[in-house]
């Protein structure tokens, strides 16, 4: 099954907002991979929380067990990497989460994590955001760039995932 995800930092500290942050948490998610595997369809990176679509192999249905690994392996990393020793809680408990049910929801997903950065006002259109797959779908000829037209913004607009 495939699956939307949503994951938000405590208090929307922005602590994805740095480089080497992101480099982090890439490194740690694909550790995870490997020890509960999943396949990352669509991502999105931003300062204070991520989106994903993921597909999960087809015995697998608990996404939770990875999200968990991918949230406390990250805070462990970032605590190492920053030397902090005391406390800290990097994310939002939980996570949002919707299973995908048709090639609608799957579109309407996709396009809700591309046009993110331009719904934060990060950028003004969603090719100018480096951390997201919209690159890889349009280099692949998956998903063409003018997909994420500006009139459809305000369809993603009214909908709040995190």
């Amino acid at each position: 099954s495939i699956v939307f995800i949503t994951c938000v930092t405590n208090r929307r500290y922005p602590y994805l907002m740095h480089e080497e942050n992101l480099e982090l948490f890439m490194t740690t998610v694909k550790a995870v991979q490997r020890i509960h595997p999943f396949d990352i369809l669509a991502y999105v990176l931003l300062p204070d929380h991520f989106h994903w679509l993921i597909q999960l192999p087809e015995d697998q249905s608990n996404f939770s067990r990875f999200m968990q690994s991918v949230k406390w392996n990250y805070t462990y990393n970032y605590k190492h990497h920053h030397n902090i020793d005391e406390r800290l809680t990097l994310w939002q408990r939980g996570f949002y989460d919707h299973v995908i049910r048709d090639d609608k929801d799957f579109k309407f997903h996709l396009d809700y994590i591309h046009w993110n950065p331009v719904k934060h006002n990060l950028v003004v259109t969603p090719n100018k955001w480096r951390y997201s797959s919209l690159k890889t779908w349009v280099e692949k000829g998956l998903y063409p760039e003018d997909a994420c037209n500006r009139g459809y913004i305000d369809e993603l607009i009214k909908y709040n995932f995190e």
